[in-house]
Order: structure tokens, then sequence, then C-alpha cells
């Protein structure tokens, strides 16, 4: 009898702790990453797709800051931008979704690489991008490019 209890008295114990231990092991959701990500599917989606310019308009305003958006606005108005600044490119296509890819840099905080590519050129674009949290929300604060 004793030797029962013991044995589930154990077996309880190691459950409890691998179960602890597996809980512990889960990284943190990056919130910040899940925003870009978002971002630049709903982006490119819409640029290649339709080219709205409302719905552009509607998705920067969600994801980026007021700062960030005037200062694209001014470079626009200089014609000193001739491309899409979240792109690094004039122009988007769906085909390169599943080559998005977001890492957080290591070196400088709250900043992320973005990258995408496609299959037929092999390119890949580099996309350095700064983000803050305004409120619950993570925005795009800058383009490092």
């Amino acid at each position: 009898m004793k030797t029962n209890f013991l044995t589930s008295f154990l077996a309880c114990v190691l459950t409890v702790f691998s179960y602890a231990c597996s809980a512990q092991s889960q990284a943190p959701v990056d919130k910040a990453a899940v925003m870009l990500k978002q971002f630049y599917t709903a982006y490119i989606t819409v640029i290649s797709n339709e080219h709205n310019n409302d719905k552009e308009e509607k998705i920067r305003k969600r994801y980026a800051t007021a700062k960030l958006l005037k200062k694209i606005q001014d470079l626009t108005d200089k014609e000193e931008l001739d491309y899409d600044l979240f792109l690094n490119a004039q122009d988007a296509d769906t085909h390169t979704l599943p080559y998005l890819k977001i890492v957080k840099d290591p070196k400088k905080p709250d900043t992320y690489n973005v990258s995408y590519g496609d299959s037929f050129t092999k390119n890949v674009t580099n996309i350095k991008v700064h983000v803050i949290k305004e409120g619950e929300n993570y925005k795009i604060d800058d383009v490092l490019n």
C-alpha cells in the first residue's frame, strides 16, 4: 500500500514538474513582429491587387505613426521619393508573401529586419524598421533604409 502511494505521489510530482518546465520554455509572443507581419501582408496584398489609394492610406494610418506618415508626405511633396518607403520598391506582388520574414535586430532595440523576395528573380529586398508602442498597439515609427 505504501509503495502504491509513493509511486502515485512521485508520478504526480513528475507530471506537475514536466508541465511547469514546458510552460516556462515557451517564448513570449513578439507583438511588434506580429504587427509587422500583419502590416506587410495587408499592404502588399492591396498594392499588388488593386493599388487603391484609400485602402493603402487606411492601412498606413493603422500601422504607422503620424510622424512617419508626415515624413513620407514631405519626401513625396519634395519629389525626393520615387518609390514606396515601406517596400523599398515601386510596386509589390503577392507572390512575395511566402518569403516574407520579420526578424528582430539583436543589436538595436525595437528595430526589425523585414525581408521578402520571389522565386523568379531570387532577389531579396531588405527593409529595416523601427517600431514603438502607442497605447496598447505597436506602430512603425521609422523606416531606416
